[in-house]
């Protein structure tokens, strides 16, 4: 579902100006750390948000989000996102298999037991009333629900560890990760993420919803105290679950200031609509914008995070539609980012040819001074290798003088100046010939990891007949560098620079890859020492995934061979296959009893066992 955003206000009409031309020169320029230039996910920058491929096939896509169990149709590669939901629940979630009922049944048997309730409470005209996410309601002009109430989703308390640890073991790891765990580089995708107090509230007597009601102790009293709640789930989740790598949808947040803090320890972030009404959007939605996306998708890509961008077009999209996206998409990518066009089938090349004209950005964005006392009134641009990227929210139509040289505008046509009407954007590329620009080659794998040598490198191209040219000692690849002709082999730690050379076209920008590689065999361990689950009542653990460790991937596959003990002794073995291009691996092991299980690391084939080859559970 879109994300929320609970702000509503009557805005003014913005008066149109008629200024001088501006130059490109800008006083003012976003705070921001300057972007890594590794990508360490799949190359390709076309994402998906709940979208399927038409007219192109799906191995074309580097992210899916919605993906499923039967997502095989996707490269290894791909980032698949499973929906969840973490920070609320209802009946609706039974059909994405979250345990809904068991959950309900587990809160009666600790508040049975003296306990704190799990479901957040907010005392209203002197009743304790369950406390609602507003965004499943429905709420009609009266803010009253319209929606079934099978469909409401009702607040946890996300600082709460039993709720963290049945939503990881009961839910995350049974019914998501384990059935797509051959699949490879499956994400968890969490919505209705709305960090704000007030989107949260209670129905009073006549059903009416009434946000932003005080919640009962032990519950979070104020919007502080909940993102504080938010930022201790993600920490905590990454202590408990190292492998799990969560990507999260971008709603409102009550303190814009505190968004580094709750995404210290989230892998990626995602907008489903960034430019849904930009052809005609309120003052206030600007202002906004201004606040919170732009700076927060600019460091989320400063800091080499995930990001997917989604921008709403209409089915008869125009070029135009397309190009409001796109821009604001390369105003604030990171080296992981992709872009999404949702609500019309666009083909991939439709705008990969400016994509590839641009390069690489250089530096984050910046933003010229603000008009008409808006915040947010500005002209934005971002340097590329190849050019510049332009925003005009300024309220006029504004002409750029560009800097000496010579630029050509998308339509490849000469120009000196350009002219940028209000709520649109554009960019300029340096000027070669009137050909498009070839792709930059595809160098895979990409990963966050150290690498065990020899590694082996392939790249490719996409531009027809291509010729691909590379070094690595990290120059830019010229016109005499090395032709590709087969995967290289890694012995030691190097950086991979490639560019594609093909008639008809200007050469492609530089893509690069710096790989770090060990020329040791990886060793392998358990990613936690030790556990505690429960033994009996709802929560009850009767299997449990623990998680192997690899110090570096593997050139060829592992194969890890645990011993299991019970509590009374007995020993049971098995054996663990990690997946290609990943570190990490979960496995199930059956726990029926109470007591202390302890596994052991007792054999690998590809890896050696490491300084944490044992694990202690205890089940009470």
């Amino acid at each position: 579902m879109a994300a929320v955003y609970t702000a509503k206000r009557k805005e003014r009409l913005i008066l149109r100006r008629i200024i001088a031309p501006i130059s490109l020169i800008f006083l003012t320029s976003v705070v921001g750390v300057q972007a890594q230039t590794n990508r360490t996910v799949m190359d390709t920058e076309l994402g998906s948000i709940f979208t399927p491929a038409v007219g192109f096939p799906n191995t074309d896509f580097g992210a899916y989000i919605g993906a499923g169990k039967a997502s095989t149709m996707f490269t290894p590669q791909t980032l698949k996102g499973h929906y969840m939901h973490f920070n609320h629940f209802g009946p609706f979630d039974e059909q994405l298999g979250f345990p809904y009922s068991a959950l309900r049944t587990y809160e009666s048997q600790e508040v049975a037991a003296g306990r704190a309730p799990i479901f957040v409470t907010a005392t209203y005209q002197g009743k304790k009333r369950p406390v609602l996410f507003n965004a499943y309601l429905g709420l009609d002009a009266n803010h009253k629900p319209t929606t079934p109430q099978s469909n409401w989703m009702y607040a946890v308390n996300v600082a709460d560890d039993r709720l963290i640890r049945f939503w990881l073991d009961q839910y995350t790891r049974p019914v998501v990760l384990q059935p797509m765990n051959a699949l490879g580089n499956v994400w968890v995708y969490l919505d209705g993420c709305a960090f704000t107090y007030a989107a949260y509230g209670v129905l009073d007597d006549s059903g009416t919803f009434v946000g932003g009601v005080p919640w009962d102790p032990p519950f979070q009293q104020n919007s502080s105290e909940y993102l504080n709640s938010i930022a201790y789930f993600f920490n905590r989740l990454k202590q408990l679950a190292p492998d799990i790598n969560v990507i999260t949808d971008i709603g409102s947040m009550s303190d814009p200031s505190q968004f580094q803090n709750v995404y210290a320890s989230i892998g990626g972030a995602l907008a489903e609509d960034v430019t849904a009404w930009y052809s005609t959007p309120t003052q206030g939605q600007r202002n906004g914008f201004y606040r919170q996306v732009l700076p927060w998708f600019a460091w989320v890509g400063s800091t080499g995070r995930v990001g997917i961008l989604g921008t709403l077009l209409p089915t008869n999209w125009q070029e135009a539609h397309l190009m409001a996206g796109f821009i604001f998409y390369e105003l604030v990518k990171g080296p992981n980012f992709f872009f999404a066009t949702r609500g019309a089938h666009v083909p991939p090349r439709a705008w990969e040819g400016w994509n590839a004209a641009l390069g690489a950005p250089v530096g984050t964005y910046q933003q010229g001074p603000s008009y008409g006392g808006e915040v947010a009134n500005r002209l934005y641009s971002r340097r590329y290798e190849n050019g510049y990227v332009y925003l005009n929210w300024t309220g006029s139509t504004e002409t750029v003088t560009l800097p000496a040289g010579k630029w050509v505008d998308p339509h490849h046509h000469p120009v000196t100046k350009i002219r940028i009407p209000n709520l649109t954007g554009t960019f300029v590329t340096r000027a070669g010939s009137d050909a498009d620009t070839a792709q930059a080659p595809s160098i895979e794998p990409r990963c966050p990891y150290a690498m065990t040598g020899p590694a082996t490198v392939t790249l490719s191209s996409s531009t027809p007949n291509a010729t691909i040219r590379y070094t690595l000692d990290g120059s830019t690849p010229t016109s005499s560098s090395p032709v590709y002709s087969g995967p290289l082999q890694l012995h030691s730690s190097r950086v991979v620079n490639a560019r594609a050379f093909a008639s008809g076209y200007n050469p492609s920008a530089t893509s690069t890859n710096a790989y770090k590689i060990s020329a040791d065999v990886p060793a392998v361990r358990f990613a936690t020492s030790s556990d505690t689950v429960r033994a009996s009542g709802a929560a009850a653990v009767s299997t449990y995934y623990p998680v192997l460790e690899l110090s570096a991937v593997p050139e060829e596959s592992v194969t890890v061979t645990y011993a299991l003990t019970s509590p009374s002794g007995k020993t049971t073995t098995g054996s663990v296959k990690f997946v290609s291009g990943e570190i990490y691996q979960q496995f199930p092991i059956r726990i029926p009893q109470a007591g202390t299980w302890e596994l052991a690391i007792i054999h690998a084939d590809g890896a050696i066992p490491g300084l944490a080859p044992t694990f202690r559970l205890t089940k009470h």
